[in-house]
């Protein structure tokens, strides 16, 4: 804290580089712009405009860490990604295969209320978080369960608001311990279930973001889709709802599955209806775009390979489809493949569905 550093760039406003200084104001974890993923982040009070991202962060002479984001909000705040996170990722990729930082795949809150930790049998010198969701497909599934108290982790004690400490008198956020391991390690942690600890250790095999059921931001990847007649369909991603300005601007229903939304054994992702190309088929059935599809033909939907598979296995003479509020899509089985023709035609579209 309060470093001297300087900041190299090119950024808006002239062709020649760019140096700036400033000191580090703050060591905490913040959400990353680029990813959307909540990682270890140095608050720095040098200039960082558009063109400044990716460039060094010097401190006698060395890289200390790698300007990349700004906030639009007030002057002179800006964020460098810190040795630690660009030190793991050198080592990751080391082998020409990047794997990820790792995560427990859980969800947890505080337990900075008194009522809380007495209802789950914590004796007063005890501090932890409890685990409120673990995401399908984690090892930690077989070890910890919901309702179980984090009390430690690597050794570090885990206070009622979710950090440990950090750099003597300093405190971080407990994931951190997490997010410097790698893929296919281990964390030793401290549990109390049912007023009983117990140390446990939780291999780390999925990544961050795991457990999501909207991704964070993906990049190099083809949308993934599936049309029908004239009905576009779409798993929620980040990159869907960045069409919109601001985040402010989503459909509220679309944001809450965003920034609450976790998968369960019955549903891995939100089918969102992106577009109605217009058609005779499609007629009065506008409104419904950006409306979350639940079921087709009577069929529950928990992935985009669910609703295909619903209406390519459907003999019926309609398709049925249904949002999470009730209303209902009827097309005429027999009409579709002559008007999905003439609608790809039309619209200039090569398929009826993504390559994956």
């Amino acid at each position: 804290m309060r470093d001297k550093i300087v900041v190299y760039g090119f950024p808006m406003g002239g062709e020649e580089l760019s140096i700036t200084e400033g000191v580090v104001s703050r060591v905490e974890h913040t959400r990353y712009s680029h990813s959307g993923a909540s990682l270890l982040a140095c608050q720095i009070d040098a200039a960082i405009n558009p063109g400044n991202s990716g460039g060094p962060v010097i401190k006698d002479g060395n890289i200390v860490g790698i300007a990349f984001q700004g906030y639009i909000y007030a002057q002179n705040i800006g964020y460098m990604v810190p040795a630690p996170i660009i030190d793991h990722f050198l080592k990751d990729s080391a082998d020409g295969n990047y794997n990820g930082i790792p995560s427990m795949g859980i969800a947890w809150q505080v337990m900075e209320n008194p009522g809380l930790r007495a209802h789950f049998q914590m004796n007063d010198t005890q501090t932890g978080v409890l685990v409120t969701y673990i995401a399908p497909g984690a090892t930690v599934r077989d070890i910890v369960q919901t309702g179980d108290v984090l009390l430690a982790i690597e050794g570090r004690p885990i206070a009622n608001d979710g950090t440990i400490p950090f750099r003597g008198t300093e405190r971080i956020d407990f994931t951190d311990a997490v997010h410097n391991k790698f893929m296919g390690e281990a964390v030793r942690c401290r549990i109390l279930r049912n007023g009983r600890a117990t140390d446990v250790t939780v291999p780390l095999r999925i990544p961050l973001g795991s457990g999501r059921l909207v991704p964070y931001t993906q990049y190099d990847k083809v949308p993934t889709y599936y049309i029908v007649g004239g009905l576009v369909f779409q798993p929620l991603t980040m990159n869907y709802l960045q069409i919109w300005d601001k985040i402010d601007d989503v459909p509220a229903h679309l944001a809450n599955y965003y920034y609450n939304g976790k998968q369960s054994d019955g549903r891995r992702q939100v089918i969102v209806l992106t577009k109605i190309l217009g058609d005779e088929l499609t007629v009065g059935y506008d409104d419904f775009k950006d409306h979350v599809i639940t079921h087709v033909n009577g069929k529950e939907i928990s992935t985009i390979e669910d609703l295909v598979k619903a209406i390519e296995g459907n003999e019926g003479k309609y398709h049925v489809i249904m949002d999470e509020w009730g209303n209902q899509i009827v097309l005429e089985r027999g009409k579709i493949d002559q008007a999905q023709r003439k609608i790809l035609e039309k619209y200039k579209i090569d398929a009826g569905r993504s390559a994956d």
